[in-house]
């Protein structure tokens, strides 16, 4: 026999086994049989399981196994398997904390940001590092809010652009109708005179048909600065673009404003460039807007006062500077006084109807003029700067 400690094999014929050994019961599998007995080795009352195979002397060979040690060595596999078990539940525990720290939190954070922004408040924005999608999808939603908030803060400086247009241009309406009815007015007292031959002289009569046709031409002018500006602001002016000498033009601008400046004692100060310089320009409407900016110096230029009028090159472009002692504009309004429909106001308390400017600034629009209006020491200047076709001359 050879015993290990657990189990014994031994040699021995059938009859020995079954007249040391008390069975218990017989195991039977296919072709294999296993016995479980009771004998008196190593100690009175053990019981073992038995396994023989036949050897091919007649003897059989059989292995001997302490059914206590088979059932302490399953006790302790049923031990590994139950402490297995609370283990691998504390293990995914913990690994359930950690995935909802690191996927429950961050969705949720993003949840609350998608909801701030149906709300339309968009301050609200995802701070993590992440490099996953989770990142991806904060970083979306980032680009996303700030996307939205500057096409609503867009929207809204458009609403409150189109608000302040619509009270201007009723104002200006009601300027307008004011401006309209006071020739009409005239023109009516002088008419019912005459029809009721109130007047007694011919001189006198001459005197009232002047006064009527001088309104009337008021009236007209004003109703063509209207028709112009729809047509400028709607794009359906036609313009002419040729090479234009522009200072030869503006000589003859000139020519005509020292005349009126001289009547309204006004300084006239004039310097343009001596040589040839050509624009391309469209020149009944690029006049009209020149026009425009000086009679607009002369409407606020006092008594005694100053226009200057100069003209310089500087990088193959040509200046001109417009200058008028007088009131200065509000520094809030200067970028308003080009716009239609605005009335600007003087500190001195001198309004216009914003005619003139805004259909010169829509001709510098069409003629790609750079202009802009700002107030000096004694008064305010607009200078305007044109591409040349030439440094010198055409």
């Amino acid at each position: 026999s050879i015993f290990d400690g657990s189990s014994v094999v031994t040699v021995m014929d059938k009859n020995l086994i079954h007249q040391q050994v008390k069975l218990i019961n017989k195991i039977s599998h296919k072709d294999t049989e296993a016995y479980s007995y009771e004998t008196t080795c190593p100690t009175k009352g053990a019981q073992w399981r038995l396994y023989g195979e036949k050897l091919e002397n007649g003897k059989f060979a059989m292995l001997e196994i302490p059914i206590e040690s088979i059932e302490n060595t399953l006790d302790i596999v049923e031990k590994f398997f139950s402490y297995l078990v609370l283990l691998s539940v504390v293990i995914a525990g913990i690994f359930s904390v950690i995935l909802s720290r690191n996927i429950a939190k961050p969705v949720a954070e993003l949840n609350e940001i998608a909801r701030e922004m149906g709300r339309l408040n968009f301050n609200k924005k995802y701070l993590g590092k992440r490099n996953d999608e989770i990142g991806q999808l904060g970083q979306t939603l980032n680009d996303l809010t700030t996307r939205l908030e500057h096409t609503i803060n867009e929207l809204q400086r458009e609403l409150d652009k189109e608000k302040q247009l619509d009270v201007l241009r009723k104002s200006f309406i009601a300027q307008v109708s004011h401006e309209l009815q006071t020739p009409l007015s005239v023109i009516n007292g002088y008419i019912e005179a005459l029809e009721d031959d109130l007047v007694d002289t011919e001189e006198e009569k001459k005197y009232y048909y002047e006064i009527i046709e001088d309104e009337a031409s008021k009236m007209s002018k004003m109703i063509r600065e209207l028709l112009d500006l729809s047509q400028l602001e709607a794009g359906t002016f036609r313009m002419q673009r040729e090479p234009l000498d522009v200072t030869s033009l503006l000589d003859e601008i000139s020519h005509k404003y020292e005349k009126i400046a001289q009547a309204k004692d006004i300084k006239w100060h004039y310097k343009n460039m001596k040589e040839k310089v050509m624009i391309m320009a469209d020149v009944v409407r690029i006049e009209q807007a020149f026009t425009n900016i000086i009679t607009n110096a002369f409407k606020h230029t006092e008594e005694k006062g100053q226009i200057k009028v100069l003209t310089f090159l500087r990088n193959d472009q040509l200046h001109l500077v417009i200058e008028n002692e007088g009131d200065s504009i509000p520094e809030e309004e200067l970028g308003h006084i080009w716009e239609s429909f605005y009335k600007a106001q003087t500190s001195s308390g001198k309004a216009g109807t914003g005619l003139g400017l805004a259909i010169a600034s829509n001709i510098f629009k069409v003629h790609q003029i750079e202009y802009r209006a700002y107030n000096t020491d004694n008064g305010v200047g607009f200078e305007l700067i044109m591409d040349c076709l030439s440094p010198r001359n055409g």
